[in-house]
Parts: structure tokens; C-alpha cells; sequence
């Protein structure tokens, strides 16, 4: 069974699109707009990790220093599933980058991309959830995610035919 033109298109898909795409959206959650906003509700006026500085005029406040910075990041729920879709976008470059090097993989192999697969369908529908709409990337995402889960299912019945002792249905 060839599986060539299917691992190819799905590997540059996840390598020029969906890791790119997954990337900025990584750091448009962590830091974007809603992030501060969460940040805000997520710390209360006591809590430590908070201080307050004159900027320009006027009274801000901000995280103490870095730590404090991350440990309030981590309390918001766009902070986490902008650090979950940047984690995602390496894995999804790794898991393109496999496919494109080898043809076939084994069962370690094989499972790390599915799980990579399931991982990015994971992603895009809580995606969709958080911001109240399922866009075009979403779907680009959720489309390449499913190809990579077809390409893992060939190449693990292609596997299994190779194998001596194989028997044919």
C-alpha cells in the first residue's frame, strides 16, 4: 500500500502550517488580551505575588517579578492552553518532521504521532470552546490531525503486512 502522497502532504501541512499556526496562538492566549483580564480576576487585592508602580502618572499593578509572573500565568485558564498549544506546535513540527525523514515507523513511533494526532484535535475543539467559534484554522487543524491519524493507521497495517509470520484477510 503506498502512502507516500498522504505522509508527505500531511507532514508539510503540520510543518508550515498547523505548528505555525498553533504557535502564535500559543502566544496570543498566553499574553493576549483575555490573558490579562484573567490575571486580574485570577489575583486578589492581598495576594503577595502582586505590586503596585507609578507608570507615566499613573498606578498599575504587576507581578512581583518573573516566578510570581508564571505562577499567576498558570492560575488562568488562557494562560495554561497558551503554554498547552505552544508545547503542541513542537510536538506537531516533530511529528511532521518524522514523517517526512522515514517512511515507515515502528509501534513507538507510530503511537507518538498518534497521540500527537490526538493531542491537536484536543486542542482545536477547546480552541473552539474558548473563543465561542470554530474558525478556518481550526478546522485546517482538525483536517490535519485526522490526516495524521489516516497515515498512522496505514502505515501500522502496512507494518503488520511486512511482518513474517502475517497472515492475510
Amino acid at each position: 500500500m503506498k502512502t507516500d502522497g498522504p505522509r508527505i502532504i500531511v507532514a508539510v501541512l503540520l510543518i508550515l502550517v498547523v505548528s505555525i499556526v498553533n504557535g502564535i496562538s500559543g502566544v496570543g492566549y498566553t499574553i493576549g488580551g483575555e490573558f490579562e483580564t484573567s490575571l486580574q480576576a485570577a489575583a486578589g487585592k492581598d495576594d503577595p505575588r502582586w505590586q503596585e508602580r507609578r507608570e507615566d502618572g499613573k498606578t498599575v499593578q504587576a507581578p512581583r517579578d518573573a516566578i510570581a509572573a508564571i505562577s499567576l500565568l498558570l492560575e488562568t485558564k488562557y494562560g495554561r492552553f497558551g503554554i498547552f498549544l505552544q508545547l503542541l506546535a513542537l510536538l506537531q513540527f516533530v511529528a511532521g518532521l518524522l514523517l517526512l525523514v522515514r517512511k515507515n515507523h515502528g509501534r513507538g513511533v507510530l503511537s507518538f504521532l498518534a497521540a500527537v494526532a490526538a493531542a491537536g484535535i484536543m486542542a482545536e475543539v477547546v480552541g473552539s470552546v474558548l473563543t465561542s467559534a470554530l474558525g478556518r484554522t481550526n478546522i485546517i487543524g482538525i483536517i490535519a490531525s485526522l490526516g495524521l491519524l489516516g497515515v498512522v493507521m496505514m502505515q501500522r497495517k502496512t507494518a503488520g503486512e511486512a511482518q513474517p509470520g502475517a497472515t492475510e484477510n
